[in-house]
């Protein structure tokens, strides 16, 4: 793929959100980390939620600050995706950046799997890979509607 599309599919992408979004959900995305943050060798960390409840011993999160309770990011779905519209380093798109979800949380906590779920669907229509850490046991359902929403050759 010319990078010249997918400079242009981004570009289109960030339009249409522009006229879907109220003011005030684009000056939330505008100043959130997603739009300006450098992708981890992961990819580009998303985040469905802020601290975790599990306090795993190895992880790194509570070093960083990070709370042992935890809330859903406060970004919707259609606010983080206009927020990567804006990130420079992120390339939107099949074969672009790897999205990588796990980061600051467990995406599938009670308190954070809704969020998960919109992230994946909206996420998973660009065509990006896309990647979820999680140490939680989901049941059937969810993991069909997971499947349902992963990444599929879309966008460009």
């Amino acid at each position: 793929m010319d990078l010249i599309k997918y400079l242009e599919f981004k570009e289109k992408l960030r339009n249409e959100l522009e006229n879907e979004l109220s003011p005030e959900s684009i000056e939330r995305a505008r100043k959130d980390p997603h739009a300006r943050r450098y992708p981890r060798p992961c990819g580009m960390t998303i985040h469905t939620g802020i601290g975790c409840t599990y306090s795993c011993t190895y992880c790194y999160i509570y070093d960083m600050g990070f709370p042992h309770k935890v809330q859903p990011y406060p970004l919707s779905d259609k606010e983080l995706l206009y927020a990567l519209t804006l990130n420079p380093y992120v390339v939107l798109g099949p074969g672009g950046t790897m999205l990588a979800m796990g980061s600051v949380t467990e995406p599938f906590l009670p308190e954070t799997r809704d969020r998960a779920l919109e992230y994946i669907k909206v996420l998973g229509s660009l065509g990006n890979p896309l990647q979820v850490s999680s140490k939680s046991v989901l049941d059937d359902e969810y993991i069909t509607r997971i499947k349902e929403y992963a990444p599929r050759e879309k966008g460009i």
